[in-house]
């Protein structure tokens, strides 16, 4: 049975007074918790009650701060468990920035808070200082928030805490209002086409596999010889390359996967291999001339490159060079340009490309949708891990219930008139 109880005490001549909540939680064990009055007593008192009623209750005196909490999560995030690989480097960076920067934070973050005193209102507090003195933009607030509630999943699959005060409050909110769909910055097909029409040779290959397959710019990066199939007219994702341009596996299960080839995709890509043959040709009677030339011996001849977009040296293309080099200045000579926020000496707004490379792949999956293609083909295209993703992503370019009646409108007139 739960209780209140004052204790009474003396310390330094002086008496000094306390009030302690004893109570048992979901578990059967009993806690004591002090508090300074009797009115923070009776409150703790009451929370606590609900809380182990709900069988979400951590008692002060065993929970851990969100520091530590961070600490173990990001060593399973670098790791790995028997359930989960280890994440890529780049991922890893970023929670570790997150966590070490914004989360601990010395003056405005959370890392001291006791994981049993952590709620909805410690945490929407902390993502506002995040914001207004921290000075970072909502966007940040929702990554930070994202790593933030991925810590406290597996503290929560630790039993370092039953609650997971974000998840609660996001329920509570999908209740009140239905889920938003995301917007992506999708290129018209006016500027699409533009693109196509200025495309240099060197970059034509790229753009072309990118636009009507929806890969993304680490597995165009990681793509290989072998895995295009000419015969068959395939591309098969096996692998990608990272941002360090490591090759790894595919971002999921779900990217391992096989793509049609439209003709394009396919002479483009026949004349890029082409391309590279003869290029390689030229640079090795370079070599033999030049050894000729010096009386030496010829270096050993380099086996010709796997990877379909290799850089000069047949190594992986930076996702940088690809975007500074060739992809930004195609779209300012195509016009997809935006505002940059900067001006000229004289006034005049200085502008930028519009797209980032994964504007290509949100191209790709419009097209396919488009087409006519169904969902759960939509997802199998894209490598998504779910079709929640599909839909979250591209749901609003799905047919509309409309469309849905059109379409039976169209059935029952070739039928019957």
């Amino acid at each position: 049975m739960a209780s209140v109880r004052k204790r009474t005490w003396t310390s330094g001549g002086k008496e000094r007074t306390a009030w302690v909540v004893d109570y048992f939680d979901q578990h059967g064990k009993r806690h004591l918790k002090t508090c300074r009055t009797k009115k923070e007593a009776d409150g703790y008192l009451i929370s606590s009650g609900h809380e182990v009623k709900q069988g979400t209750h951590t008692a002060d005196s065993t929970s851990v701060t969100v520091f530590d909490a961070g600490r173990l999560w990001l060593d399973r995030c670098r790791k790995g468990s028997a359930e989960q690989d280890p994440l890529e480097r780049s991922t890893v960076r970023e929670y570790e920035r997150y966590v070490e920067e914004y989360i601990n934070h010395a003056e405005w973050g959370i890392g001291p808070v006791k994981l049993s005193r952590l709620d909805s209102t410690a945490v929407s507090d902390f993502l506002d200082r995040l914001m207004k003195v921290g000075g970072k933009s909502k966007a940040m607030a929702r990554k930070v928030k994202a790593a933030l509630s991925a810590l406290l999943s597996d503290a929560n699959e630790r039993k370092l805490v039953s609650r997971h005060v974000i998840r609660e409050a996001s329920v509570k909110r999908t209740r009140r209002k239905s889920r938003e769909k995301t917007k992506v910055e999708i290129p018209t097909k006016d500027e699409l086409r533009a693109m196509l029409e200025l495309v240099d040779d060197s970059f034509r290959s790229f753009l072309i596999t990118a636009v009507f397959t929806g890969l993304r710019a680490s597995e165009l990066r990681g793509l290989t010889w072998d895995n295009v199939n000419f015969e068959a007219g395939t591309i098969t994702v096996s692998q990608r390359a990272d941002r360090w341009n490591d090759i790894g596996d595919p971002k999921s299960s779900s990217g391992h996967r096989t793509i049609p080839m439209t003709p394009m995709v396919r002479n483009a890509l026949q004349e890029w291999l082409k391309r590279q043959i003869e290029r390689a040709t030229i640079r090795r009677q370079a070599e033999l001339d030049r050894s000729f030339k010096n009386g030496a011996e010829p270096p050993a001849e380099k086996p010709p490159t796997k990877l379909v977009f290799a850089n000069g040296a047949g190594n992986v293309e930076s996702l940088g060079n690809i975007y500074r080099r060739q992809f930004a200045p195609l779209q300012i000579q195509a016009g997809c340009i935006e505002p940059s926020g900067r001006t000229e000496k004289d006034g005049r707004p200085i502008m930028r490309a519009k797209y980032g490379l994964h504007a290509l792949r949100h191209a790709a999956a419009s097209l396919f949708i488009e087409q006519g293609f169904t969902a759960k083909k939509v997802q199998t295209l894209m490598g998504h891990s779910s079709i929640q993703m599909t839909f979250d992503t591209y749901g609003h370019l799905f047919p509309s219930p409309d469309d849905d009646q059109r379409q039976m409108a169209m059935m029952q007139a070739r039928l019957v008139g």
